[in-house]
């Protein structure tokens, strides 16, 4: 394991989120404000509570697991990051461990940090 003073890894694909699976990254992509994930269609004035950072290959990770408190971003941090450049610190999954059923797809666990990008 790396100690905090250590370089991250940086995550900018599909294919770092696999080569780093639960590790502690900084994670680099457009911040994005969503509804609640969930099957089917979404109203279109559901509120926007939770993010996804996309990276750039198009890969969407989630911003903590469905189902979790911590998924419910800030509303501070939804208005000032959502469609920015963001650099997230975090464990990156490359299947999100949900506590029941949620989604199939990857995710920052653990948040420490969102800030613009360089």
């Amino acid at each position: 394991m790396s100690s905090s003073s250590d370089p991250l890894a940086r995550v900018t694909s599909s294919k770092d989120v696999s080569a780093h699976d639960r590790q502690r990254v900084e994670a680099v992509g457009i911040y994005r404000a969503i509804p609640m994930p969930k099957k089917g269609l979404v109203a279109a004035d559901e509120p926007k509570q939770y993010a996804f950072l996309e990276l750039e290959d198009g890969t969407r990770l989630y911003l903590e697991a469905y189902g979790v408190e911590l998924a419910v971003r800030p509303v501070d941090e939804l208005q000032r990051f959502d469609g920015q450049q963001a650099t997230i610190v975090g464990i990156v999954h490359r299947i999100m461990p949900s506590p029941g059923a949620g989604l199939v797809a990857p995710c920052l666990s653990q948040i420490e940090s969102v800030v613009a990008a360089d």
